[in-house]
């Protein structure tokens, strides 16, 4: 299953805008058009493996491409996920162009791993986005393409991985707040813990994983116990009598916040994630 992530971020805004929305204008075939906000082209990348361009479009698309300044320069980076048309083979590629369509860097998130029971998942692994540019970050949300595992990745603005989160399971949906009014954000992941065969929330804070850093080679379950640790909150909900009947799994697949309170949305679902 294929997931999507929630962007939640204020570009800086210069003169020269860019808006590189990859929409059947800007992503042709083979190409992708980064245009100023009246429409005038900037720059043009060639991918030449094409793109999934069923993957490109609505709510969706706001964590696969985003135009902002990530870094502080004054001048707007564009953050571009890359899914070839058969992805699951290869998994993802999450690129940063700066302002003339240079390749500023990139990042290939996930890599292969087993647990403790001897399964084994290959490196290729689905990535959306949030660009926070408060802290002059990006989040990168990866899904294993044909497995459960979840990596979490803290990227400074130059795409070095400088904090890790891993779970058993997919993850749905992230939102960024102060939840606890102490003045610094957290972070906030839905989805589903497979361990537990239940919709979970998790509630990380962004400074504890950069002082552990990225999480030590091990199998699944080891680099899982390591980021337990570092879980501010958990939360467990519940099954329905249609999961409990029909299907052991249940999942959070919306995530809210308000002013004084946190909507979650949990759906029966069909096998693992």
């Amino acid at each position: 299953m294929v997931v999507g992530f929630v962007l939640l971020a204020v570009a800086f805004v210069t003169s020269r805008k860019l808006t590189a929305v990859p929409d059947a204008k800007h992503l042709e075939d083979q190409t992708l058009a980064a245009t100023e906000k009246n429409g005038k082209e900037l720059w043009r990348v060639d991918f030449p493996l094409g793109f999934w361009k069923e993957y490109y479009s609505g709510d969706r698309l706001r964590s696969l491409v985003w135009t902002g300044d990530i870094d502080g320069d004054a001048k707007s980076e564009v953050l571009f996920v890359y899914y070839q048309p058969d992805p699951i083979g290869t998994g993802t590629q999450l690129y940063c162009f700066s302002q003339d369509g240079t390749v500023k860097w990139q990042y290939k998130a996930g890599r292969p791993v087993q647990n403790d029971r001897g399964e084994r998942f290959a490196g290729n692994y689905y990535s959306l986005i949030t660009a926070d540019t408060a802290h002059r970050q990006v989040i990168v949300r990866s899904n294993n393409s044909v497995g459960h595992p979840h990596q979490l990745s803290l990227l400074d603005s130059s795409g070095k991985l400088f904090g890790e989160h891993w779970h058993p399971g997919h993850i749905n949906y992230t939102a960024i707040a102060d939840l606890d009014s102490d003045g610094r954000d957290d972070l906030l992941f839905a989805g589903v813990n497979n361990d537990a065969a239940q919709a979970t929330i998790i509630v990380l804070d962004p400074e504890e994983l950069s002082r552990a850093g990225p999480v030590p080679e091990g199998t699944l379950d080891q680099m899982c116990r390591f980021s337990r640790r570092l879980q501010k909150r958990i939360v467990f909900f519940p099954h329905s009598c249609i999961t409990t009947k029909f299907n052991p799994y249940n999942r959070a697949f919306k995530l809210f916040v308000g002013e004084n309170s946190i909507t979650v949305y949990v759906s029966a679902t069909y096998g693992k994630a």
